[in-house]
């Protein structure tokens, strides 16, 4: 490939070829298996139910997570929360960024919330498929993350397969794979001499909106279920093979460079 493509003479056209998730496991659940998933947690039919998956650490923001929802069943939202992941007290390993102990920090804020009964803690699933179906209870997926390295977010593009709007930070890889008001709704971000922050009312407005208009929810999910074809393994299948015919049938903007006396032992090194 990379023959053809310093040989030819016109500049290839740029593929964006994204992550892609597994889409034979991942898919909207019936009202029937909602509801008896429900009943098996104790959640009621009535909850509104959001659910977050993934990293349970500092930089996911879960403290903060748990004060939005407090906010917003103080305004009257029957709110449940689902937190599927492993709690870690190191956010960021590479700067020694974390906070020890940082599952007992939120617990102690859950309790002094009083939301104990609408917060629940459940055990990382290796299995995508219990994944999906814990997936299929919820009525929205959260993520208020601003990890360094959130430069995709699988777990979301999982969660709009199973048929859940998103509402997150609009932070790195969130604002590719979310469509903002089509899928979900991403609030606004801004980085201070503090560090990066969130519209948090922003985030709570859009729990009650969400809540309120069982319309909108219809309009997101069917948004969401549309947005995450984009990376079925057919999806990510046809881009590569688009990027493979481009490279071997376009000619390359390289055909004019000369390589440095350098460049050309690397080469000689590399290609023998």
């Amino acid at each position: 490939i990379c023959e053809h493509l310093m040989s030819s003479d016109a500049r290839p056209s740029i593929v964006k070829m994204p992550y892609l998730y597994d889409d034979s496991v991942f898919s909207p659940s019936t009202a029937y298996e909602k509801h008896q998933g429900r009943r098996l947690l104790g959640i009621h039919d009535n909850d509104f139910v959001a659910i977050y998956v993934g990293r349970l650490a500092l930089d996911k923001n879960i403290h903060l997570l748990i004060e939005a929802l407090a906010c917003g069943r103080s305004l009257g939202i029957p709110l449940k929360l689902l937190l599927v992941g492993r709690w870690e007290d190191m956010a960021v390993p590479e700067l020694s960024i974390g906070l020890p102990e940082y599952g007992k920090h939120v617990s102690r804020l859950i309790k002094a919330l009083g939301m104990q009964e609408h917060v629940l803690a459940l055990p990382w699933a290796s299995d995508r498929s219990e994944i999906n179906k814990l997936l299929g209870l919820a009525d929205v997926s959260v993520n208020l993350s601003m990890a360094i390295g959130e430069d995709f977010g699988i777990s979301q593009v999982e969660a709009q397969a199973a048929g859940l709007p998103v509402l997150a930070t609009a932070w790195g890889g969130f604002k590719e794979t979310i469509a903002h008001r089509n899928s979900g709704v991403l609030c606004p971000t801004w980085l201070t001499r503090q560090g990066a922050r969130f519209d948090l009312p922003r985030f709570v407005g859009a729990l009650r909106s969400f809540f309120e208009s069982r319309d909108l929810i219809n309009e997101l999910t069917h948004g969401a279920t549309t947005n995450a074809t984009h990376y079925t393994r057919s999806a990510f299948s046809s881009r590569l093979r688009t990027l493979i015919d481009q490279i071997l049938h376009s000619p390359s903007f390289y055909s004019d460079v000369a390589l440095s006396d350098f460049g050309k032992s690397f080469h000689r090194r590399f290609s023998a």
